[in-house]
């Protein structure tokens, strides 16, 4: 297994490109004692990503408890590829609110129609008790599948020290390096 070092900035960008072919992902939260994963529309603004719950749900209650996150993308319309993101899930007020500006502002940009939907049917005063949930991203790992084991890797940045790694791997490898297992 070979670690190669790879420039942040361009790593980040292709996998923001990536991100952008998805509509839903899978959020993970935890209660402490049991693990919950659920599929959403998210609002990627770069790799910050957004969504929206009641205040009243139970994955807003888990994450007053632990803001600890993890987002998967991927599916079988595009095989073999997928991305993980690692982050910090802040609890936000109603859509429409002064603090929630960004939000609208990368929802209408990158999903124009669900948008305007969003704004008939749910982002409506009568709607009191949706929220926003904001994913701060601290490291992010796009898992490329290729056709042979020299194809397969996964490249990983490292938010916080701005670094970028690609680690060639092939599936059921088991991943000793550092910089996979670091959390």
């Amino acid at each position: 297994m070979s670690h190669i070092e790879l420039s942040f900035e361009e790593t980040k960008q292709k996998i923001i490109e990536e991100i952008k072919q998805y509509q839903f992902g899978f959020l993970a939260t935890t209660d402490g004692s049991s693990a919950y994963v659920r599929e959403i529309r998210f609002v990627p603004d770069g790799l910050t990503l957004y969504c929206f719950t009641d205040k009243r749900s139970r994955k807003r209650k888990q994450i007053m408890k632990n803001p600890n996150v993890a987002v998967a993308y991927g599916n079988h319309k595009i095989p073999n590829r997928g991305v993980q993101i690692e982050g910090i899930a802040l609890l936000r007020g109603h859509p429409l609110e002064e603090e929630n500006k960004d939000l609208l502002e990368a929802y209408k940009r990158t999903a124009p129609e669900a948008y305007e939907r969003s704004m008939k049917r749910h982002f409506v005063p009568s709607r009191p008790n949706l929220s926003v949930i904001k994913i701060e991203p601290r490291r992010v790992t796009l898992m490329i599948q290729g056709a042979t084991a020299a194809d397969s890797y996964m490249d990983i940045i490292d938010i916080e020290q701005k670094e970028a790694h690609r680690i060639m791997v092939n599936i059921g490898d088991n991943i000793e390096s550092p910089l996979y297992q670091k959390s």
